[in-house]
């Protein structure tokens, strides 16, 4: 895990506040050598894992709605917004709708499109398969071996085990 601007302190007085755990889908969680049924199964650890800190967790895609986002969205302390480019606005409207501002956000993305919401963000990530443009931009870039498994990665550091 590399840290860009962003000391162990101040990531930990920031970890304080984040009340949701967002994820892009494809690129970030869902790669094509992985299969849903996968993401779904660590998907819902980490949404009970949230759920018992009360915290949130959940998925933002540009893409449509499909069998594995339908399943995600009725996990209970998950969300899932999809079929928007303008992700920002999207998290928006879900940050308004659960009293929380962007300082409670935890995102996580790989791609341009994600970088709006990712300079919004309390803490924003970034796996190892990023764009360089948004490496460079998050607080936050895994590594190789943190990217294989970014949803235990990232349950540990909500944890402030890493």
């Amino acid at each position: 895990m590399r840290f860009n601007n962003l000391t162990s302190v101040e990531l930990v007085d920031k970890l304080d506040v984040i009340k949701i755990y967002m994820f892009d889908l494809d690129g970030v969680l869902l790669k094509n050598s992985e299969d849903k049924e996968n993401i779904y199964r660590q998907m819902t650890e980490f949404c009970n894992a949230q759920g018992i800190e009360n915290r949130f967790a959940g998925i933002i895609t540009a893409g449509d709605e499909d069998a594995l986002t339908t399943k995600l969205d009725e996990l209970e302390n998950c969300f899932v917004l999809t079929s928007s480019l303008n992700k920002e606005k999207l998290m928006r409207e879900k940050l308004n709708q659960l009293e929380l501002d962007f300082n409670n956000l935890f995102y996580m993305g790989d791609d341009i499109l994600d970088l709006p919401l990712l300079q919004k963000a309390g803490i924003s990530s970034a796996p190892s398969n990023a764009r360089r443009e948004v490496k460079r931009a998050v607080d936050i870039v895994l590594d190789e071996e943190e990217s294989y498994n970014i949803l235990d990665t990232i349950l540990r550091l909500s944890r402030k085990k890493i």
